[in-house]
């Protein structure tokens, strides 16, 4: 077999080769998250309480002043779930009054 019609044909099967691997795998992906995805059902939450404390941000080289920032919230059908979500290392105060004013106490 000539070298030059070897080279080609290689290259096609080996990409054909990784096609098959990437929809298997995808197609894998897909039917493992497609039923979450169409059994989703959009709750409403609603926040309870806000707070923030100050915390401490340390890296490798340096040791900074952060906040945490915490939502009590309630959701479910009857709004019988609590849940707390805490967000950590904000770098500013105005950081935390800013993330605090995109969810309002009671709405």
């Amino acid at each position: 077999m000539n070298c030059k019609v070897f080279i080609p044909i290689f290259f096609a099967s080996l990409f054909v080769a990784l096609l098959v691997v990437l929809f298997i795998v995808g197609g894998y992906k897909y039917g493992r998250q497609h039923p979450k995805v169409s059994a989703y059902v959009h709750d409403i939450c609603q926040v309870q309480n806000i707070s923030y404390k100050p915390d401490s941000c340390s890296s490798r080289h340096s040791s900074n002043q952060c906040y945490s920032l915490t939502w009590i919230v309630i959701y479910g059908e009857d709004q019988t779930i609590n849940s707390t979500i805490i967000e950590y290392s904000l770098s500013t105060l105005k950081d935390v009054l800013e993330r605090t004013n995109e969810y309002q106490v009671n709405e």
